[in-house]
Formats: C-alpha cells, sequence, structure tokens
C-alpha cells in the first residue's frame, strides 16, 4: 500500500467513524478536526512508496489487535523495517510474530486470567488523575509494552483487555 491508501484506510476503520457520536454533539467533538490531526500524524510517520500492512502478512494466520487499529491507530500502529529490508505498518500482534526471536505463535503476549484481574482491579482503583499519569507513562516507553502493561494501560483507559487475557 502506499501512504494516501494507509490514510484512506485508517479513516475508514477508526472508531470514531466507525460508531460515530449522536448528530446534535458531533461539532462539539470535532471529527473533521480530528481527521485532520489523525492525516497529519500519518503524513509524518510513513514514507513515500511501497508500505507492508497487516493484510500482507494474512498467512501468518495472527489475529490483528483491534485495539491497534481502532482507537488509536496513528499510535499504536507501528512502522517497523522487516529483516528482509522492506517497510510495514503493522499493529503490536504483528511486530510480535514477525520481529521475536520466539514468536511463533501470539500466546506470549496473554496474561492469565487471575494476574490480568489483579492488574485490571489495580487499575480501576486509581484516581482518574493517576490513572492518566500512569496511561501517560505506558505510551512513552522507550520500548514495546508488555503484556502485563497492555492490560493495565486497556483497563486505564476503559478499552477492551480481551486480547491480551488467557
Amino acid at each position: 500500500m502506499t501512504k494516501q491508501e494507509i490514510i484512506a484506510l485508517t479513516l475508514q476503520q477508526i472508531e470514531y467513524r466507525q460508531n460515530p457520536p449522536p448528530e446534535e454533539i458531533a461539532d462539539c467533538v470535532g471529527i473533521e478536526g480530528y481527521d485532520d490531526f489523525v492525516i497529519a500524524e500519518l503524513n509524518e510517520q510513513l514514507p513515500e512508496g511501497e508500505i507492508k500492512t497487516c493484510e500482507d502478512f494474512k498467512h501468518l494466520n495472527v489475529e490483528c489487535c483491534e485495539t491497534c487499529h481502532r482507537y488509536y491507530p496513528h499510535y499504536d500502529v507501528k512502522l517497523v523495517s522487516l529483516p528482509d529490508g522492506s517497510t510495514a505498518w503493522i499493529c503490536c500482534r504483528l511486530r510480535t510474530a514477525l520481529l521475536e526471536p520466539n514468536a511463533a505463535t501470539i500466546t506470549n503476549m496473554k496474561v492469565a486470567a487471575s494476574k490480568a484481574a489483579s492488574i485490571i482491579t489495580s487499575a480501576q482503583s486509581m484516581s482518574d488523575q493517576a490513572a492518566g499519569q500512569r496511561a501517560y507513562d505506558l505510551l512513552h516507553l522507550d520500548r514495546e509494552m508488555s503484556p502485563e502493561e497492555n492490560v493495565e494501560f486497556c483497563a486505564l483507559m476503559c478499552m477492551p483487555t480481551k486480547f491480551y487475557v488467557e
């Protein structure tokens, strides 16, 4: 895909386009302004030329991360250099499958249900300010989030955690 094709696909798949707010508040939310922001972010991150996407790796039978693709794709989907020298715009699950040395499956991205329940409870008990700061800190790590951190981030942001729980 090209940069422009990825931008168009991202705008089609992003959550606020899939489930738009009611008309009476749509102007207050500023969807068109947010489209401009997403487009600017993607224009800055994506190079010109051919870019592989998650679709190019369907043969790996790795289910894409809905959170990466639907909620904040301009932050969560990443541009990576692949071992063959090509570039790819891929979600966390495909990055794990393609770039981790022992990632034949995505089971290493899962957290045991009992551990996940503890993480979720802890995250939900935080004050709004503490939760916001912790979510911000997790987004700005200089490395990929661990499975436990993914569960914590999802809980902090009131997002689905089912993708990371065994």
